[in-house]
């Protein structure tokens, strides 16, 4: 008799990590312990008394309870009860976050989805304590990335108002087009005259043949140096614009300079 006392009592000393936690301090701490060692059974066993019905009365003691709760029965398959775990952890403290770096990416995910379905909830116990409501933030999907078409500096050199349709001012495109094959247009006319005349009118025509071909360099010039400098300010624009303002056409909060063409019907 006095044998079978004994041995109950020595089963059930402090040392030993099995025996029932005395206090809830004690099955915390024991818990935590067996979570190191990736013994999610002696968790529950642990917790689960002390949490059902709650019996930890300290809030900062009870948060740790619940999350040791919550991730090691989702990590024995336990998804529904892990659910109940946190959003009775959140319910506590709604701004609570899972270490990554010691739960699973799976168990985050489905922590921050019982998040976002208590949203109003939680938003709503941050205010009545005098907090400011979290931003909404999406939990679920990889970043994005997108490109920003920029075309390069070198369209510049290229005639008959590129550099400025490309810049997206196409007024400017169309004017300096219709100068430079006009000017060309000017030349080649002028040389064939130049050719088929050798009398008086061949200087005149010879005089308008340069004078053509001066003037179609000229405004490839004039375009070049202009379209490098609205080249330039589009791509700063682009760049420094967020992508709902962006658009294939020039920023709406920096309307195209330069000329319009406008082309109507009357019926």
């Amino acid at each position: 008799m006095l044998a079978a006392a004994s041995t109950g009592i020595a089963t059930a000393q402090p040392g030993d990590d099995r025996a029932p936690a005395g206090t809830a301090t004690a099955a915390v701490s024991g818990a935590k312990n067996a979570f190191e060692y990736r013994d999610f059974e002696r968790v529950v066993d642990l917790l689960d008394p002390w949490l059902h019905p709650r019996r930890i009365l300290d809030p900062v003691l009870a948060v740790q309870a619940r999350r040791l709760l919550g991730v090691s029965l989702h990590v024995l398959g336990r998804t529904k009860e892990a659910k109940e775990e946190f959003s009775e952890l959140l319910l506590l403290d709604p701004r609570h976050k899972l270490d990554p770096f010691l739960v699973p990416p799976a168990v985050i995910q489905t922590f921050e989805n019982v998040r976002a379905s208590m949203r109003p909830t939680l938003d709503a116990i941050l205010r009545d304590r005098g907090e400011r409501a979290e931003p909404e933030t999406p939990t679920t999907g990889p970043p994005t990335v997108r490109l920003v078409p920029i075309p390069p500096l070198a369209i510049a050199l290229l005639p008959v108002g590129i550099p400025q349709f490309a810049a997206d001012e196409p007024g400017w495109g169309l004017l300096w087009a219709v100068l430079q094959v006009g000017f060309l247009t000017l030349n080649l006319v002028a040389f064939d005259q130049a050719s088929r005349n050798d009398g008086s009118a061949f200087g005149i025509w010879t005089g308008l043949q340069y004078g053509g071909l001066a003037g179609f360099l000229g405004a490839w010039t004039a375009s070049g140096l202009q379209g490098y400098s609205q080249l330039k300010d589009q791509q700063q624009r682009r760049l420094a614009l967020p992508p709902s303002l962006e658009g294939p056409s020039s920023s709406p909060l920096t309307p195209a300079s330069g000329p319009r063409l406008g082309i109507g019907w009357e019926f």
